[in-house]
């Protein structure tokens, strides 16, 4: 049971009639809220309430109260008329920060029969349960606080492994880089080296074909120089003579050095009817006052087929390309170019 009371509270009027209540009774106030005249939309605020004893000591209250549209139902406190005498009564209304609150209410609370009644002026369990909420929040904030900072931190803690892990894949995806690099530089090394090899090898081939060349055109110099009549069975010798075989031969097997080799082409020894092409460049007969790179075989007049790769430090290699020239027509079974 109840002394319940209604009030209509404007947050905009200051001036109230005094709410006129009982000493020590169990009271409850219905508070009607406007703003200006108008319904004042509470669903969101939380409501509290300020009590202003009269020996001005201070009751915050924010428990038993409810409210429903814009109605506020406040069931006081035991401590809030603990005294009689002249008091107050304000509504606060919150939202996170924001307050907003009512003018001072008065209340005339009149006396009780029921003896003097003293007042504890000290904080009452009412105002220590309001600190203890308070405190509750502040922890609960500092909790959510710690909570945000801990995600934080675990997030930063994943963008740094995953930083670490791509650093890492990186790091190995350089170090391949760089052994592939190595690797192709050596490999350009040995090229660059077996190209200059081949290079010295063309240029001393180059040299040993120009030297004969030079020796041919002196030599046949010095027969021009030496003929002065020439009689009809030299002109024949000499058609013969400018007659040219060729035969290219891709080698299948390996020619082994200072061994007998047959030719397709028959020849002269020592008359230089013979050329004989290495891969396009021309090779240089050993001669008793030069070192080649073949060798004639037979007798200096003969007809051979025959002839030798002359100290070549290794066989011919398979798949190589030889062509043999002979400038005349000579056969082991005719005369014909035989002088």
């Amino acid at each position: 049971m109840y002394r319940e009371e209604a009030l209509t509270i404007d947050i905009k009027v200051k001036q109230y009639n005094p709410l006129i209540l009982k000493q020590m009774d169990t009271t409850k106030i219905n508070f009607k809220l406007l703003d200006s005249g108008l319904i004042f939309d509470i669903s969101d605020l939380e409501p509290s309430i300020v009590f202003t004893k009269p020996d001005n000591t201070v009751v915050l209250q924010s428990s038993n109260i409810t409210k429903e549209g814009n109605i506020i139902t406040v069931t006081l406190l035991e401590d809030c008329l603990r005294l009689n005498g002249q008091a107050n009564i304000e509504i606060e209304l919150k939202k996170d920060t924001q307050v907003v609150s009512s003018f001072l209410i008065p209340i005339e609370i009149e006396p009780t029969g029921k003896g003097k009644v003293e007042s504890s002026n000290t904080l009452n369990y009412i105002e220590a349960l309001e600190e203890a909420i308070k405190q509750e929040k502040i922890r609960q904030e500092a909790e959510k606080e710690r909570v945000s900072s801990e995600k934080v931190r675990q997030s930063s803690e994943e963008a740094r492994e995953s930083a670490e892990e791509t650093r890492i894949a990186n790091e190995e995806a350089r170090t391949k880089a760089e052994t592939s690099r190595i690797s192709n530089e050596n490999t350009r090394k040995n090229n660059e080296e077996t190209r200059e090899d081949a290079e010295t090898t063309r240029i001393t081939n180059e040299e040993a074909r120009i030297a004969a060349e030079n020796q041919r055109v002196e030599e046949f110099e010095e027969i021009k120089q030496n003929s002065t009549t020439v009689n009809v069975g030299d002109v024949a010798q000499l058609k013969k003579d400018v007659i040219i075989k060729r035969s290219v031969i891709i080698t299948t097997v390996q020619i082994p050095e200072n061994t007998d080799y047959e030719i397709p082409i028959p020849y002269k020894v020592g008359n230089n009817s013979l050329e004989v092409y290495y891969m396009e460049d021309k090779l240089v007969k050993t001669t008793d006052d030069l070192e080649g790179h073949y060798k004639e075989v037979g007798e200096v007049g003969s007809i051979s087929n025959k002839i030798q790769f002359d100290r070549w430090g290794q066989a011919v290699p398979i798949n190589r390309t030889i062509e043999f020239i002979v400038r005349g027509n000579y056969n082991n079974d005719t005369n014909e170019g035989n002088e």
